[in-house]
């Protein structure tokens, strides 16, 4: 059952199938965090995200919850440089840690399967000692894994 939320002071509508009690309780908290519409303009301006047409609800819903996470990160990520880096923006830090790059590496075994061997490049020193002022630390290289090699039949 869905049940359709639309306070009176924003147009955003929510959909949830939490009970009405639990739903009413946790709006209101959405509602504090998010700010209604100014929120959400800001978000996509900040993000630099476009809006995206979806042909399908479950699609646009996760696109509502992507924007509330990421929302939510940057909120997060705000109130800590508040906190130890008074000064810097999201949008500054954002940019530093862009040099930071995922890579994957596929090297072919004798037998046919694949070791792959996820990586992030290590920071630059700046980075680094951003990192090290706002205490976000990066996670260890995750260990490397063994993949069958992809049978196709006809």
């Amino acid at each position: 059952m869905k049940i359709g939320v639309q306070p009176a002071s924003t147009n955003l509508g929510l959909r949830s199938t939490a009970p009405p009690a639990y739903l009413a309780a946790g709006t209101r908290e959405i509602f504090i965090l998010l700010g209604g519409r100014h929120a959400h303009r800001r978000l996509k301006s900040e993000l630099s995200i476009r809006p995206i047409g979806h042909q399908l609800e479950h699609r646009a819903d996760a696109h509502v919850l992507i924007a509330f996470l990421a929302y939510s990160l940057q909120v997060t990520l705000k109130n800590r440089l508040r906190m130890h880096a008074p000064g810097l923006t999201p949008a500054a830090v954002f940019e530093k840690l862009a040099t930071i790059q995922m890579v994957e590496v596929w090297l072919p075994m004798v037998d046919g399967r694949w070791l792959v061997m996820p990586r992030h490049t290590q920071p630059e020193p700046d980075v680094q000692a951003l990192l090290n002022q706002i205490r976000i630390t990066l996670p260890s290289q995750p260990p490397p894994r063994i993949k069958a090699s992809q049978i196709t039949s006809k």
